[in-house]
């Protein structure tokens, strides 16, 4: 990889994302600068980094008014992943706080939401799209204890459709792992 390579892992929650972080990180890419706990929930850990994960929450809950599911988020759903200004700079500084010398990169599931805006601040950068199918991400929610996926499985199973019916958002060839 070039000296500042940028990697953005993409995917579903519980689609393999932690693992592929995990070999990314193992190969020298910096997953972050303060990664979230390893917890019951992903013994292994994360490699998600706090403050990418807390601007996407703070995206997210600034357009969440009525969102209630994963659904919620997919397209034709009445959500808007456009950054405004404020948000584009807070974007930029977050970046330049990350960015140090050699391949770097993040791992956070919500990333693909906001991928567009991510590729116009980083237009260089590599991105790397897990699929697993979501009849598997379904599982491995019951499995961990997550009754959302239970109540709201249309969240997991139109995300998985999503995936593999429409063309990349980021303008490019797709290939799904099947």
């Amino acid at each position: 990889m070039g000296k500042e390579r940028t990697v953005l892992v993409l995917g579903m929650h519980r689609s393999g994302t932690s693992y592929l972080a995990s070999v990314l990180a193992g190969m020298g890419v910096r997953m972050g600068d303060e990664l979230l706990a390893a917890d019951r929930g992903n013994p292994r850990g994360y490699f998600e980094d706090r403050a990418i994960l807390s601007f996407h929450k703070r995206l997210l809950a600034s357009r969440s008014k009525g969102l209630q599911t994963r659904a919620d988020f997919l397209p034709g759903a009445d959500f808007n992943p456009d950054w405004n200004d404020g948000e584009r700079a807070e974007a930029l500084a977050l970046v330049r706080s990350l960015r140090k010398d050699g391949p770097w990169g993040w791992k956070e599931p919500r990333t693909c939401l906001f991928v567009q805006e991510w590729l116009r601040i980083l237009p260089d950068a590599a991105c790397v799209a897990v699929y697993r199918h979501p009849l598997d991400i379904f599982h491995s929610f019951l499995r961990r204890g997550d009754w959302s996926a239970l109540f709201a499985p249309e969240s997991v199973f139109a995300a998985g459709a999503c995936i593999t019916v429409t063309s990349s958002p980021l303008g490019r060839q797709t290939r799904n792992a099947s």
